[in-house]
């Protein structure tokens, strides 16, 4: 399967067909059943159905491209991890006299006769003649009222999936795998990631870390639970999968994490609901997660987005 994605450039030609048909077409009934149809229910949901088939060519393309030639997967991990790389962003930034205000969210985009004059915020507002926005689409759409129907309608159709996070802190490791997909519809997570088994214990105090991710609708019962709420929930499947799990023995901590606005939902013929990144109202940009495709949602294409949509925006100024 992976040979034959790899083959495939002309990606389009795959934007009308589901994922599931195509998955049955290039690999068989028996593996789709296996293993893609219980991890796309488990990743997607109720909206497995709709997922596009160049959502997973992506995928399969995206693991095949990532190896060696002697088959081993070869990935980068940011020493310090990605709060390094905000931290140098911070400093350089701050290094040229450039303001950063946070605990301070934006309300609004405003906007007079076409053209972008600034952002409201909670502790007033901001004047400015360009504005780049890089929030989640949902919410760029709220902040921005005035944005003409034409551009707003196909973008409203764009639907999104919340994450919920557990993360752990261990003192014995759960297994010698780093990232473990679960191809059981009664396991409530889409796989159990041991990060301490790709960036090495001695960077974590000697404590390993493990998480559990699930992407669901923000109305969904695991979404709501309070943080104890969900290690209490998730801690039986753990031990289904590794008896020896011992939450008074191997459990240091724990933390949740959500998002509201985690995963774009690919559907068939997506591309005709990517809103552009130069918008229709004079001055305002917008760079956002829901436009990366054909490639799904994750940091180094966002970095690309961001670099060409700057790109642009220095060229657009007289």
């Amino acid at each position: 399967m992976v040979l034959y994605a790899r083959r495939i450039s002309a990606w389009r030609s795959l934007e009308n067909r589901n994922a599931a048909d195509w998955i049955r077409r290039i690999g068989g009934e028996h593996a789709y059943q296996a293993i893609w149809e219980p991890l796309l229910q488990g990743k997607f949901g109720p909206q497995a159905t709709n997922i596009s088939a160049v959502w997973f060519w992506n995928k399969l393309k995206l693991r095949g491209s990532s190896r060696s030639e002697s088959g081993s997967e070869t990935l980068v991990y940011l020493e310090g991890g990605f709060r390094s790389v905000t931290e140098q962003l911070r400093e350089r930034l701050t290094s040229k006299g450039i303001t950063i205000q946070l605990g301070n969210p934006a309300t609004e985009i405003l906007c007079q006769d076409g053209r972008v004059t600034g952002v409201r915020t909670e502790q007033g507002t901001l004047d400015a003649p360009i504005v780049l926005c890089t929030v989640p689409l949902p919410l760029f759409l709220r902040m921005t009222p005035t944005l003409p129907s034409a551009y707003r309608a196909p973008a409203e159709k764009i639907r999104f999936l919340g994450n919920v996070c557990l993360v752990l802190r261990l003192r014995k490791s759960l297994s010698e795998t780093y990232w473990l997909n679960v191809a059981d519809p009664d396991f409530p997570f889409v796989g159990i990631i041991e990060h301490t088994n790709f960036d090495g214990v001695e960077n974590y105090n000697g404590e390993r870390i493990a998480y559990l991710s699930k992407y669901l609708q923000v109305s969904d019962r695991m979404y709501c639970m309070s943080d104890q709420e969900l290690f209490e929930y998730a801690v039986p499947f753990i031990q289904r999968m590794f008896p020896d799990f011992n939450v008074a023995d191997w459990v240091i901590g724990y933390r949740v994490w959500r998002a509201e606005f985690s995963q774009p939902v690919i559907t068939r013929n997506y591309s005709e609901f990517v809103p552009a990144r130069r918008t229709p109202i004079e001055g305002l940009w917008l760079s956002t997660m829901a436009q990366i495709y054909p490639e799904d949602r994750g940091t180094n294409y966002a970095v690309n987005h961001a670099r060409e949509t700057a790109r642009m925006i220095l060229e657009s100024r007289p």
